[in-house]
């Protein structure tokens, strides 16, 4: 005997086929971009990525006024690798920028691909939406360095 309510319809079947593709796509662009944050953050454990917003504020506000005393922060890490404070103030800046940029565009490339699957209306559209925002963030990695 057939079990009618265990069949599927071709519309539920295509629906779920889109819902699938469509998942698949955005977890091929998420991990792609946690590569890229990977390359760019390194080996530097969580813990001291928690300290980056803390020394960025420290060496802008030190930089400021370079006559008050090097913060703690700073002065600690200038001391065990010998840099020169200001040195290592202007290099927690710079990256500080530099990072800020690269989330933002990747960021734009995580949504832009979120707006771009949620209009697909087929599994072809998904697959060609998929290549078309992985072309870009190749691009997005060369202004990177990080290809």
């Amino acid at each position: 005997m057939i079990d009618w309510h265990q069949m599927i319809a071709p519309e539920a079947r295509a629906a779920d086929l889109l819902a699938s593709a469509c998942e698949t796509a955005r977890t091929s662009v998420r991990e792609w971009i946690a590569g890229v944050v990977q390359g760019l953050t390194g080996n530097a454990p969580l813990t001291e990525m928690l300290s980056w917003s803390a020394k960025e504020e420290a060496a802008r506000a030190w930089l400021a006024d370079p006559t008050t005393p090097v913060p703690g922060l700073l002065a600690g890490e200038a001391q065990v690798t010998g840099e020169d404070p200001a040195v290592l103030a202007a290099r927690v800046v710079a990256i500080a920028d530099a990072w800020r940029a690269a989330q933002a565009m990747l960021t734009g490339l995580r949504r832009r691909a979120d707006t771009a699957l949620a209009k697909a209306a087929t599994p072809a559209e998904v697959t060609a939406t998929l290549q078309a925002i992985m072309a870009d963030a190749e691009g997005i990695a060369r202004k990177l360095g990080a290809d």
